[in-house]
């Protein structure tokens, strides 16, 4: 109703499918455009006509998997937030990186860290030596068991960051 109300003519996504978000939303059609951000397709069911996207985040030969009008843009960044105006410095500073670290980041679930997968992320940390991972803190059972596991793979603790939930644009 609150769009309705509000005599909006385009309603853009920007969560998808993601914990919080309201896709469900775009199935009734609540404006006559809908446009998602998301870095991938919400399916032919899910109201959205347009995605927003670029050659890297949608290449010419992935067109056929989406259901949506494709709207290519220069360099966009998933999730809608292309004008990140951090200070990497200060934010590497504040979680204890040096700036000369190199930093690979998973902001998932973590359901969706399996052994396979943590394997070749330890196996990339072992490659490179200046680099750490940076994950979310969902629990300190989460957290020693992820440690417990990096050791395995002879990573040591250090190189793994655990951070609480911020804002999105502190985490970008």
């Amino acid at each position: 109703d609150t769009i309705n109300t509000h005599d909006i003519h385009i309603l853009v996504d920007l969560d998808g499918y993601c914990q919080g978000a309201c896709p469900e939303i775009f199935t009734l059609r609540p404006a006559p455009i809908q446009i998602t951000m998301n870095c991938g397709t919400m399916g032919s069911r899910s109201g959205i006509d347009y995605i927003i996207g670029d050659e890297f985040t949608i290449p010419e030969h992935h067109r056929s998997h989406f259901s949506e009008k494709i709207i290519y843009m220069p360099n966009i960044l998933c999730n809608g937030v292309a004008d990140l105006d951090a200070d990497s410095s200060r934010m590497r500073t504040k979680y204890g990186i040096s700036d000369d670290a190199f930093v690979y980041a998973s902001f998932s679930q973590p359901y969706k860290i399996d052994p396979e997968l943590f394997a070749v992320w330890m196996e990339i940390l072992v490659r490179q030596p200046n680099s750490l991972l940076v994950l979310l803190r969902f629990s300190a059972a989460m957290e020693a068991n992820l440690r417990k596991e990096a050791i395995k793979h002879h990573v040591a603790n250090d190189r793994l960051v655990f951070l609480n939930l911020v804002q999105r644009r502190e985490h970008l």
